[in-house]
């Protein structure tokens, strides 16, 4: 039951993700792997304030896209 959940939670979020512009996308990828904003940064060739300018959007682009589901994440999690 609780891989099912993870599985359906992470299909979730990543199909938001995949809404996101290209660059946010990548951003916010990396920092679901764990990097940090400068190592982010460095990859993608961008200054450390256009991630942390970048992240901020995304994470508000996605509250709306995953408003509707906030129950379910909020219920299984």
């Amino acid at each position: 039951h609780d891989a099912i959940v993870e599985e359906e939670t992470y299909r979730i979020v990543s199909e938001a993700i995949d809404k996101l512009p290209d660059q946010m996308k990548a951003i916010m990828q990396l920092a679901l792997e764990g990097k940090k904003n400068a190592e982010i940064a460095d990859r993608l060739n961008i200054s450390t304030e256009t991630v942390h300018t970048l992240k901020k959007i995304a994470y508000k682009k996605l509250r709306e896209n995953l408003k509707d589901y906030y129950y379910f994440l909020l219920f299984f999690i």
